[in-house]
């Protein structure tokens, strides 16, 4: 659903299994566009917020991409939140961020990067 972060703009956010998930247009020039059934997009300069459940934190967080373009949309990301950056593995398909943090934020600095799944360790 449509929603407005106050530190990163305008973008989309849903809460499922008591997790926040939400994409925001931070300094992006294009505006974030609504999910679909198969990908979020994240423009470059935009970013992936995550939101641990109360009391809780992130130890990894692993974002799947398409096996599109021999992962043209599978890049590193800058941890705007979390304390730490995410690598992507272009051969795996996917970017990973490893730390302990409840609130996670990654930012698309490179370009576009779009996401087919996460993958979460929460304790």
């Amino acid at each position: 659903m449509t929603a407005t972060d106050g530190t990163y703009g305008a973008g989309f956010a849903t809460t499922t299994h008591e997790v926040g998930v939400g994409f925001y247009k931070h300094q992006a020039s294009n505006n974030p566009v609504a999910p679909n059934s198969n990908e979020i997009r994240l423009y470059k300069k935009s970013v992936l917020a995550l939101t641990a459940p109360a009391g809780k934190t992130f130890k990894k967080v692993t974002v799947q991409c398409p096996s599109t373009e021999s992962g043209r949309y599978c890049l590193d990301m800058t941890g705007l939140e979390g304390g730490a950056n995410a690598t992507a593995d272009k051969s795996a398909l996917t970017i990973t961020w490893s730390g302990s943090a409840d609130r996670v934020v990654l930012y698309a600095v490179e370009g576009q990067v779009r996401v087919t799944g996460l993958e979460l360790v929460i304790e």
